[in-house]
């Protein structure tokens, strides 16, 4: 999953000069105000499973942006309930992308050490701002996968941008899942470029977060 991000400024002037006096504005009613509109932040997959160490736990999820604009800025609670209910630890965390455009979905992951034993993990947005965003249409090969002199899991490809314009690259993971469609490791990016011009290309390394 990758998201790539064109960002636009533009900016207003006014002209000098001379100006006659303006008319007097007939009396209009007060304007009516309408309430901002919500961020509706939906989690998916929420997959809870044990770590690398006894009373140690991995929480993986996805986030979709089911709302009608793009947000930034977003954080997300989770937390690990015990047999009863009751919540026995939790922590923030940032998703693996930073912008959510609308109905764009992106992975996150929790890791909770020394907790014990738990049923249950719930996942909910802290935090999401309200942030326009235009999406660029990179080309993303299919990367190859091996195990670095430390044991780590890397994936190794390339992004390239066959559009007429430069592209500006915020964010890059992948999530692997398994057959059941279930969610088991999230790559994030050790090296990316961060800019690309019309028509170049740049390899690009990931690591499944957790390996050693």
């Amino acid at each position: 999953m990758i998201a790539l991000l064109a960002a636009l400024s533009a900016c207003s002037s006014t002209s000098g000069g001379t100006r006659s006096p303006a008319p007097e504005a007939p009396h209009s009613p007060a304007p009516v105000l309408t309430p901002t509109p919500i961020f509706d932040g939906r989690v998916h997959d929420l997959n809870l499973r044990p770590d690398s160490q006894p009373g140690d736990w991995q929480v993986l999820g996805l986030l979709e942006n089911g709302s009608g604009f793009a947000v930034a800025d977003i954080q997300l609670s989770v937390s690990l309930e015990d047999p009863r209910g009751e919540k026995l630890a939790e922590t923030t965390v940032l998703p693996a992308l930073p912008h959510l455009g609308p109905g764009e979905v992106t992975p996150f992951e929790a890791r909770f050490h020394d907790v014990g034993a738990v049923t249950g993990a719930e996942a909910r947005v802290l935090l999401a701002r309200r942030n326009p965003i235009q999406r660029a249409d990179p080309v993303v090969s299919q990367p190859e996968v091996f195990v670095g002199e430390d044991g780590s899991t890397l994936l190794l490809g390339l992004i390239s941008n066959p559009g007429s314009l430069p592209i500006a690259i915020d964010g890059l993971a992948y999530l692997g899942m398994n057959s059941r469609a279930e969610a088991r490791a999230l790559a994030l990016a050790l090296h990316a470029p961060g800019w690309l011009e019309p028509g170049a290309s740049s390899p690009f390394l990931a690591r499944v977060a957790g390996s050693q």
